[in-house]
This record gives structure tokens, C-alpha cells and sequence, in this order.
């Protein structure tokens, strides 16, 4: 139960009793009600009610709606028991495996969920997808792909399915001497095995090709079984592609969007773009060149409308995409206030019709009669809106930051829901050599496991391993 029976109020306790014959009856009330309590914290319903679903290790390419019933009490009860877990003051490591990446080059990225070990390896000349599981060190996946290129991973798409796709870090040559140069992305469909099951090799279920007209160097791409977009590098340009057309555009932003903002090394500028039924979501943030003061903006656009083929524009490409060029189509704008606390709070009772839109650190947004209300929100709040957002949080890259073997790590993933960073001090692998140095590659602090690379030189040659640890 959430309670003891002595923090009840006098009147709901005596109701209670009125309905008691004795203690007995009292204790088995109490171990009845922590039972179904228990069961609720486990179940598909309950995670799927609460913002604190990020907190679940899915199994790699599923949505919490495909997850097979008979895995859900398992991941569900260690999210449970790991929040209550107090934070430790250093992290010891309970259990650690070894392995070697395919090759001596260190270029490691991990699908999503460290906590089911699925990386990227680029070491080799082609990227394969690969398990850093005991048993599993024979499997895997070829995509084909050459290595040491951009990488992008897409949401999961459930029943298994992850897309995974990579574009080349310069421009690539048309079919014929006459043709423009073009970023060229490729894209694969992979279907991941039953995690529990015997060791086996995820499958490539589609492959796509889209080129993209010359375009400034690529910043994001997202993509998903029907529509794919690519930030440019500049941040002012969008490129959508409806692949069940096959149509594309390329979006131009608005110069109101981005000119109030000061560009520079020390003043770089934060864009976020979120596609969500038919709409982008679009976050800046920066300095402003007038008063030099910290700005966020948030805007509302609506996808673009089926229009003509600009004539500028190449009309169709090798991948077989008719593009054309349009400016976005700004709906609504909201600059939020210097301090969060300025925002009003989150109301008992939302106003009727109000839907929520995102949520960013500052608060939550809602659209009502036309215009945006921000509120200010706090976990109480979260935890009695159905309507919730879906949070960043959970596994985590961490970066490459190099320690001695004697020095402690620390990683601090950002929790949004407390709008705060929580530091963890990690104790490596103790069989690191004394002249070797290792990083904490990712980390999955819902799951309190790591994957750290130990670098270090022997018999003149650079080695490299990768250790999974659970703390």
C-alpha cells in the first residue's frame, strides 16, 4: 500500500472497521490491498498511464503496447524496485563481461537501451549490428553499409522493428557527369529477435534510398515507416519526404525565426524539431544580438500542402522522388519566460478542450481556442494528467571522456520529470592496467548499467575493450 493504516484519517478508518469482524480481518485487508498495489505497478495499464515509462527497458524495437505479456511483470517489477533504490554514494560493480569490438577502431553506438546491449559497430568495413551478450559474440548482422559514416536510429516501431539508417560525410557523385551532387541516405528496416531466446541475428526486413538535393550538411534525421525528414547543418532548412508517395519538399524557415538570434562559437544556437500528428514542433533557443540576453522560442507549423514541383528544383531524383521548395507554414509562436518560475502552474482542471502539445523543461503546452498556454509543471502535476508527454530520459551516450583507472567517473543524465541532473560516481572494472584509461561510453541509469571502454597501447598497437557492467 502507499501508507500505513495509523496515516488515515479517523473517519475512513473507523468505515473501515465498521466493516471488520477482528485484527484478522484487518491484516488480510491490508496484505490483500498491497497485493493488488504490487500488481499495479507491473502492469501494461499502469506504465502506460504514467510519465515514468522511460524508466522500462523495452526490449529493443518494441513499443510498450508489443511487448509480450509474459515480459512485462519482469521489466516492470525491476523499474519498480531500481526507483526505490536509494542513490549510492559510489557505484560498485556487481557483475562485468568483456568483449572486443570487431577491429581495432572504437567507433561504438548503442541502440537506444544499453541495458539490452545492442550496438552499432563501425570497426570493420562495413557497420554490423552486434550483442554484447555472453553467447552472443558469433551473431550478427551485416548491413553492407560502409563504415565510419553518419549514423541515425529511429524510434521503435514495435513487434521488434528499429529503423537504422546512414548517410556518407560528403557529397556523393549523380548517376551521369551531368548529374549535381547530393547527400544520398540509406535506410534499413531491422527486425530484433527475441531477447530471452536463443542467440540470433536481427534480419533487414526493407532497405531504402533517398537523395537529397544539394542541401547543407546534414544536422538530424528522423525516420519512420512513412515519413522521413533531415535537418540542415545551418538549421534553416527542413527536408520532408512522404515515402508513400514518394514526394518530397524542401522547407525553407522563416528569416523571424532565427535573425533575433546571436551566432557564434560562444553563442551557439539549440534547435529541436518534433513531427507529431501532422504538425512540426519547434524549439530555438539562443543569445539575443540586441540585448545579449538568453531567448527561447517555440513554434507551431503545419505540414506542407500538396503543391507544384518548384522549377529550381531538381524535379526527380534517382531515388525516384519528386521534390519541390516551399517556406514553412507557421501557425503559432510563444516566447517563453526568462524564468520558469514566471509560468503559471499547472491548473487543477484543464480548460475544456485544451490539448497538450510538448513539453520542454520549462513546462507543458497546451493549444486552447487558438492560442498556446504554458504552465509550469512538477512531477505531482504529471503524475495526475493522462494526457503525458513522452520524456527524454532513461539510456543515454555519454560522450568520450577519459579517466585513469584510479579515478572515479561521473555521469549525470538529465531527469526530466525533476527537471534536474542526478550525478552518479562510478567505480570502474578493477582489472583495468595501470596505464590503460577508460570512458563510460553509455550509460542506463533506469537500469544502473554501463558499457565502459578501456584504451590502451600493447606491443606498440592501440587495443580497445568494451566491458558491460551492472552496478
Amino acid at each position: 500500500m502507499t501508507g500505513q493504516f495509523v496515516t488515515l484519517p479517523l473517519d475512513v478508518f473507523a468505515e473501515i472497521a465498521a466493516w471488520l469482524v477482528g485484527l484478522g480481518d484487518l491484516v488480510h485487508l491490508a496484505q490483500t490491498c498491497s497485493r493488488i498495489w504490487n500488481l499495479s505497478l507491473t502492469s501494461r495499464q499502469y506504465w502506460s498511464e504514467t510519465p515514468e515509462i522511460v524508466a522500462i527497458a523495452l526490449p529493443t524495437g518494441h513499443a510498450l503496447s508489443t511487448v509480450p505479456v509474459d515480459q512485462i511483470y519482469a521489466l516492470a517489477a525491476r523499474a519498480t524496485s531500481l526507483q526505490s533504490t536509494p542513490l549510492q554514494e559510489l557505484m560498485i560493480p556487481k557483475r562485468q563481461s568483456c568483449y572486443e569490438p570487431n577491429g581495432v577502431g572504437h567507433n561504438v553506438e548503442f541502440l537506444h537501451s544499453p541495458a539490452n546491449s545492442w550496438y552499432l559497430d563501425h570497426c570493420g568495413n562495413t557497420v554490423t549490428i552486434r550483442r554484447a551478450e555472453k553467447g552472443w559474440d558469433d551473431i550478427f548482422c551485416d548491413t553492407g553499409f560502409p563504415s565510419n559514416h553518419h549514423s541515425f536510429i529511429g524510434p521503435a516501431a514495435g513487434q521488434g522493428m528499429l529503423w537504422v539508417g546512414f548517410i556518407q560525410k560528403w557529397l556523393v557523385e549523380g548517376p551521369s557527369p551531368e548529374s549535381p551532387l547530393s547527400w544520398e541516405f540509406t535506410g534499413f528496416k531491422l527486425r530484433f529477435p527475441n531477447e530471452r531466446g536463443p542467440p540470433t541475428a536481427p534480419t533487414v526486413e526493407e532497405k531504402i534510398r533517398i537523395e537529397l538535393p544539394k542541401f547543407p550538411a546534414i544536422h538530424n534525421i528522423q525516420l519512420n515507416d512513412s515519413m522521413f525528414f533531415a535537418l540542415s547543418q545551418d538549421r534553416h532548412s527542413i527536408q520532408l519526404v512522404d515515402l508513400t508517395n514518394r514526394s518530397g519538399v524542401n522547407l525553407r524557415l522563416r528569416k523571424y525565426m532565427t535573425n533575433w538570434a546571436l551566432v557564434g562559437r560562444d553563442s551557439p544556437i539549440s534547435f529541436t524539431i518534433v513531427i507529431e500528428s501532422a504538425r512540426f514542433f519547434i524549439y530555438i533557443s539562443g543569445t539575443d544580438r540586441e540585448t545579449l540576453d538568453f531567448r527561447s522560442q517555440y513554434y507551431i507549423a503545419n505540414f506542407p500542402a500538396n503543391g507544384k514541383t518548384d522549377s529550381n528544383c531538381n524535379a526527380l531524383t534517382s531515388s525516384g522522388i519528386t521534390w519541390r521548395n516551399d517556406v514553412l507554414d507557421v501557425t503559432h509562436s510563444y516566447e517563453l519566460p526568462e524564468y520558469p518560475q514566471q509560468l503559471p502552474p499547472l491548473p487543477p482542471i484543464l480548460p475544456e478542450g485544451a490539448v497538450r502539445l510538448s513539453i520542454l523543461r520549462s513546462g507543458s503546452f497546451y493549444l486552447h481556442e487558438d492560442r498556446i498556454l504554458a504552465f509550469e509543471t512538477d512531477e505531482n502535476d504529471l503524475q495526475r494528467i493522462k494526457d503525458f508527454p513522452c520524456f527524454f530520459g532513461g539510456p543515454s551516450e555519454t560522450g568520450d571522456f577519459l579517466c585513469r583507472p584510479n579515478q572515479i567517473s561521473l555521469a549525470g543524465p538529465r531527469n526530466s520529470i525533476h527537471k534536474g541532473v542526478r550525478l552518479y560516481r562510478f567505480a570502474p572494472p578493477d582489472d583495468i592496467p595501470d596505464d590503460h584509461k577508460y570512458s563510460v561510453d553509455a550509460f542506463d541509469h533506469h537500469n544502473l548499467m554501463a558499457f565502459i571502454a578501456v584504451i590502451g597501447r600493447r606491443g606498440g598497437e592501440q587495443s580497445r575493450k568494451l566491458y558491460k557492467v551492472i552496478y
